[in-house]
């Protein structure tokens, strides 16, 4: 049996970076609702996906969202450091 992708996509403010893999690998138009819905445990077209967001595009912007906003958090983190430029380099 082939394993599936794991995503997480409890609420619409916690969609993973295995989303955006799944729209990457697929394409837009090749990641149809029902594969998304599969590939999360839920019941291929059924409409469940909807319950979370209210379109694939929706699905797709929350994803983008939550990459930024973690990149963002990590490039905080990074200002914060306290480094010297030569910091860890020996000469």
């Amino acid at each position: 049996m082939a394993s599936q992708p794991t995503f997480d996509l409890q609420v619409p403010g916690r969609p993973h970076s295995s989303v955006m893999e799944w729209f990457a690998e697929r394409g837009f138009d090749g990641a149809t609702v029902g594969h998304i819905e599969a590939a999360v445990g839920l019941r291929p077209r059924r409409g469940a996906l909807y319950k979370h967001f209210v379109s694939k595009q929706a699905l797709l912007e929350a994803a983008v969202r939550a990459r930024l906003d973690a990149a963002q958090i990590v490039a905080a983190q990074i200002g914060e450091l306290e480094l010297s430029p030569m910091h860890g380099i020996d000469v």
